[in-house]
């Protein structure tokens, strides 16, 4: 078992750090984390005593950075468990994302054919 993070994770923490602050929200997420042991209750406490959930994401991304694949891996779990889903996909180049309306779906939803 791999103790450090692979370059592949470090690098899309990296490159997609400023997407994950902007739309990241903890509050659901703490006791997910704790139980999955990403974090400890320390460390919680810790990143609580940033002001503003921007500073808490980023202190928390640092975090990451120093754990394993298998962390970010549980991370990925936690944030689809608190309906984060959509963000899972600057952690997994390839998950699904959420499905893309169409066009023609969008017209047929604002202007429905009289049946």
């Amino acid at each position: 078992m791999n103790d450090a993070l692979s370059d592949n994770y470090r690098q899309l923490l990296v490159t997609n750090r400023d997407i994950l602050v902007q739309r990241m929200q903890l509050h659901e997420m703490w006791a997910k984390m704790r139980a999955a042991r990403i974090i400890t209750g320390a460390d919680e406490e810790l990143i609580k005593l940033n002001r503003t959930p921007r500073e808490q994401v980023e202190m928390l991304i640092d975090h990451l950075e120093r754990k394993t694949d298998a962390i970010i891996e549980k991370f990925c779990d936690c944030l689809v468990k608190s309906n984060q889903t959509h963000l899972v996909q600057y952690l997994r180049p390839g998950a699904p994302g959420p499905p893309k309306i169409k066009n023609r779906q969008i017209t047929t939803l604002l202007n429905p054919k009289d049946e």
